[in-house]
């Protein structure tokens, strides 16, 4: 790989290319000394990707328990004495009095810890919400979301519980999975949870605890569960965010 820095009306342009000879020699005809090639160890080139490692942490990237299970993060938030927490699903937790999450996971050459969450207190899956607290410095959290690239979007508020109806558009994240739907119930029993959102967008195993969100207006509509059936349909389901904000006393990172 060759890096092409090309200086054209007294402006400079630095991009990486992969610069053929023919390439090389009409742009050197072109420009003369203005143009220089050097190469450069593709081993230095990261490709940025769900599985990278973030930090400041992105929703939709994935996480990695110490039970060595992959699941995606939800959102970032924090309570009323200023304590900061990633959340993602409730499942994902192993079980374990404490369990420890890194990004990107464990055994990654570039992971960090981002924390670890209690099974007592920071954990629930049951009736409408299964959603998980890992407490976490302040500098890790953010509200920018990993869409279609790093920090594609960036939530800004939050969908009231109330507000959501049949019909209405949804984005989701996760690690494994960019994908977009339809809500097509706001009140749906689903491995063994009660008073979820059903949609039709496209997740698999790992994408647990992705987001799902307005990516218009940077709206913040829940956390991906699970599948489900609906009318004798496969949908995907979540927790509405707002039943996991009560539920734990928490507010999301908007900023």
């Amino acid at each position: 790989m060759s890096i092409a820095t090309d200086v054209v009306d007294n402006e400079i342009e630095v991009g990486l290319r992969y610069v053929t000879e023919n390439a090389t020699n009409y742009m050197t005809n072109r420009y003369g000394k203005m143009l220089e090639f050097f190469q450069v160890d593709e081993s230095m080139l990261r490709n940025e990707s769900k599985t990278s490692m973030y930090n400041p942490i992105q929703s939709g990237v994935i996480i990695g328990s110490s039970s060595g299970s992959t699941c995606s993060v939800g959102f970032s938030a924090k309570n009323s004495s200023n304590s900061y927490f990633v959340v993602t699903a409730g499942h994902c937790h192993d079980g374990v009095a404490m369990d420890t999450f890194k990004q990107p996971y464990w055994g990654h050459a570039d992971a960090y810890i981002v924390g670890s969450s209690n099974i007592t207190g920071q954990v629930r899956d049951a009736g409408s919400v299964d959603a998980m607290l890992i407490p976490t410095p302040s500098w890790i959290v953010s509200n920018d979301v990993y869409l279609n690239s790093s920090r594609d979007e960036a939530i800004t508020s939050y969908q009231r519980e109330s507000n959501e109806y049949v019909g209405q558009y949804v984005a989701f994240s996760g690690y494994n999975n960019t994908s977009y739907g339809l809500i097509g119930s706001t009140n749906i029993s689903s491995l063994g949870n009660s008073n979820l959102t059903a949609a039709n967008y496209t997740a698999i195993p790992g994408d647990s605890g992705g987001i799902l969100f307005d990516d218009y207006d940077g709206i913040l509509m829940g956390t991906h569960v699970g599948d489900g059936t609906l009318n004798g349909n496969h949908v995907e389901v979540y927790t509405q965010v707002e039943n996991t904000l009560n539920w734990f006393n928490i507010t999301p990172v908007l900023n």
